[in-house]
C-alpha cells in the first residue's frame, strides 16, 4: 500500500489557500473562508507550479519515482479524478523560471510559485504517515477476514451448510464449527484412553484385564457427568456463554448434538465395560438384579434413544454432576423465562385474517425498541389448554411502525417462478393496514398457519398471550454499520425486515410474495 504521503501533505499544505478563481464563503461568526473546486484547482498556474515544486523537493528523499507522482498528479492533485490538471506534472515542473523563494502562510492567496511552510507540511506529512501505517495495520490483521469464508464459514462436507443430511442426521458443521467438535472428540478421546497402571496382585480382582476394566468404567462414567451440564447448558436460550462469546445460538444448539452425542458414547461405553468386567469375573447373575443396575440399563437405553430420535429425555441420578445439570437447567428453564414472562406481565391479542393460511396478530400495551433481528417465544396458553406451555419464536415489528405512510417498494421475483406472481405483474406499491386501536403501544406478529398451535389461529379479539423475549439478534452490528442495505425477503419475512428500516438510513427492500399470500402486500 502505498499512498504517498510526502505528495499527500504537499496537497494539504496548499489547498485551503485562495486561489485567483476562489469564490469566498460566508461563515457566520468567522472570517469568510475560500472556496475553491476542483476546475479552478486543474486550470490554475500558480497551484501548478507551487504544487510541483513542493513534489521535487519534499519527495526526492523518499526516492519516489516520477511515475508514482504523475499517477498521484492526475488523480488527487485537483480532489477530483474527472478535473486532471491541465499540465502534466513534468510540464509543470518545466513552466518554472526560476527557484521560489517566498514561503506561503495560511492566509496568502496563492498567486504566484512559491514554497509549502515547512511548519503545515511536516503537520500535513506525520497525520498521513500514521495514518498510512494503521491502514498497512489493518490489512495485515484483516487475513483473517479473507481465510474466513473458506476456514471457519465453509461447510465440511460441500453445500450441506445450508441444508441439512440425508436420514435426519442434521446440519453439517462448518469447518469452524467442526474444528471445535474435532478437539472435544480427541480430547475425550485421549482422557478415556491413555494413563492406565495396574498393580498386581490385588484384592479386589484376580486378573490385570479385570482391574483395567474397572479403571475404564470409573473414568468414562466420570467424564459422562462431566459433560452433561454442558450437554444441558448449551441448549439453553438463556445459557451465559451467549452473552460471552458472543456465538449465536443455532452455533451453541450444534455444539449441544455434538457433546451429547459425546456424552452417550461415553455412557455406552461406561455400561458395556462394566457388562464385560461382570461377565469375565461370574458375578454378572448378582450384579444384574440389584437396583443401580437396572437403572443404570434404563439410563443407558434413554441415552441411546435419545441419540437416534433426538428427544429430550432427563433422567434424574444419583452423582453430585447431575445436580449441576439440573441446576443449568433450572436456571435457564425456570428462572430465566419465568422472570422474562413475569417482566412482560399477562398480554391481549387481535387475530385478523389477512389470508387462508396467513394472519395477523397485534398484542396490545407493550412497548420495545424497533431492533432488527428480534424475536419472541409466544404463548397461546388458552388456544389449546392441553398444551399450554407450547411457545414459538416468531419476528417482531413494534405495532408504532405500521402506522401513517408505512411503504416499501417490492421489485423482487417470488421464488417459485409462477406466472400468477404478483410481483410479475406489477410493481407493487406495499401499505400495511393500521390497526383500529387508537393506542398504537404494542407489537405485531404476522404468521402463515401451519398444523398443530398455529392452526387455530382465527379472527378473534381479546385472546390472552404471554411474551418470552425479546430476543436479540447477535450478529445484527457489522451489518447495521454498512454504508448501504439491501433487504430480500419472501412473504410473511417482511416482519424480519421492518425494524431494519427504521435502524438504518440507507436502505432498498426487495420483498416477493406469491400469488396465494398477496393479502399480505394489499392488507
Amino acid at each position: 500500500m502505498d499512498k504517498l504521503p510526502c505528495a499527500f501533505a504537499c496537497n494539504g499544505a496548499i489547498s485551503n489557500n485562495a486561489l485567483s478563481c476562489s469564490s469566498m464563503m460566508e461563515m457566520e461568526g468567522m472570517d469568510d473562508m475560500p472556496a475553491t473546486t476542483p476546475e479552478c484547482r486543474a486550470n490554475d498556474t500558480s497551484f501548478l507550479t507551487t504544487l510541483a515544486w513542493c513534489f521535487k523537493s519534499k519527495c526526492a528523499e523518499f526516492n519516489v519515482p516520477v511515475s508514482k507522482l504523475q499517477k498521484f498528479w492526475e488523480e488527487e492533485a485537483t480532489g477530483e479524478p474527472t478535473a486532471p490538471p491541465k499540465w502534466s506534472y513534468p510540464a509543470a515542473l518545466q513552466s518554472i523560471q526560476e527557484a521560489p523563494t517566498k514561503i506561503l502562510t495560511m492566509h496568502d492567496s496563492l498567486n504566484l510559485t512559491v514554497l509549502t511552510s515547512e511548519e503545515d507540511w511536516d503537520v500535513q506529512f506525520k497525520i498521513l504517515s500514521y495514518f498510512e501505517r494503521e491502514e498497512v495495520i489493518h490489512a495485515r490483521y484483516g487475513i483473517t477476514d479473507k481465510v474466513r469464508p473458506y476456514i471457519a464459514w465453509q461447510s465440511l462436507i460441500g453445500t450441506y451448510r445450508v441444508r441439512p443430511l440425508e436420514y435426519l442426521i442434521g446440519i453439517t458443521p462448518s469447518i469452524g464449527h467442526a474444528s471445535y467438535i474435532a478437539f472435544m472428540i480427541i480430547l475425550n478421546v485421549i482422557l478415556t484412553a491413555v494413563n492406565y497402571k495396574s498393580a498386581q496382585p490385588t484384592g479386589w480382582f484376580s486378573s490385570q484385564y479385570q482391574k483395567i476394566l474397572e479403571y475404564i468404567i470409573i473414568r468414562t462414567g466420570t467424564l459422562g457427568f462431566a459433560l452433561a451440564p454442558l450437554v444441558i447448558l448449551f441448549a439453553g436460550r438463556n445459557n451465559v456463554l451467549l452473552w460471552l462469546s458472543n456465538w449465536s445460538h443455532s452455533t451453541f444448539m450444534l455444539l449441544h448434538r455434538w457433546i451429547a452425542r459425546i456424552f452417550g458414547l461415553q455412557a455406552i461405553i461406561h455400561s458395556i465395560t462394566a457388562l464385560a468386567l461382570y461377565v469375565n469375573n461370574g458375578t454378572d447373575s448378582e450384579e444384574l438384579s440389584l437396583p443401580y443396575w437396572i437403572w443404570g440399563c434404563v439410563a443407558t437405553v434413554a441415552v441411546v434413544i435419545m441419540l437416534v430420535a433426538s428427544n429430550l429425555y432427563r433422567k434424574f441420578g444419583y452423582e453430585m454432576w447431575l445436580y449441576a445439570a439440573c441446576a443449568v437447567w433450572f436456571f435457564d428453564r425456570m428462572m430465566m423465562h419465568m422472570l422474562r414472562v413475569l417482566k412482560n406481565g399477562m398480554r391481549r391479542f387481535n387475530i385478523v385474517n389477512i389470508d387462508d393460511d396467513v394472519v395477523r396478530v397485534d398484542i396490545h400495551g407493550i412497548r420495545w425498541a424497533a431492533g432488527p433481528g428480534q424475536h419472541v417465544y409466544v404463548y397461546f396458553p388458552t388456544l389449546n389448554r392441553l398444551r399450554s406451555w407450547e411457545n414459538h419464536p416468531f419476528s417482531v415489528i413494534p405495532t408504532a411502525m405500521l402506522y401513517g405512510k408505512a411503504r416499501q417498494s417490492a421489485a423482487s421475483a417470488s421464488p417459485t417462478g409462477s406466472s400468477n406472481d404478483v410481483e410479475k405483474n406489477e410493481r407493487a406499491d406495499v401499505r400495511i393496514r393500521p390497526v383500529t386501536d387508537g393506542n398504537n403501544a404494542g407489537l405485531t406478529l404476522f404468521i402463515r398457519k401451519s398444523t398443530g398451535l398455529t392452526e387455530a389461529l382465527t379472527t378473534n379479539d381479546n385472546v390472552l398471550t404471554l411474551l418470552d423475549g425479546p430476543y436479540p439478534n447477535s450478529s445484527n452490528i457489522t451489518a447495521i454499520q454498512c454504508d448501504r442495505l439491501l433487504l430480500i425477503g419472501g412473504g410473511i419475512g417482511i416482519t424480519a425486515l421492518v425494524p431494519w428500516i427504521a435502524r438504518h438510513s440507507n436502505v432498498k427492500l426487495s420483498w416477493s410474495v406469491q400469488d396465494s399470500a398477496k393479502g399480505l402486500v394489499h392488507g
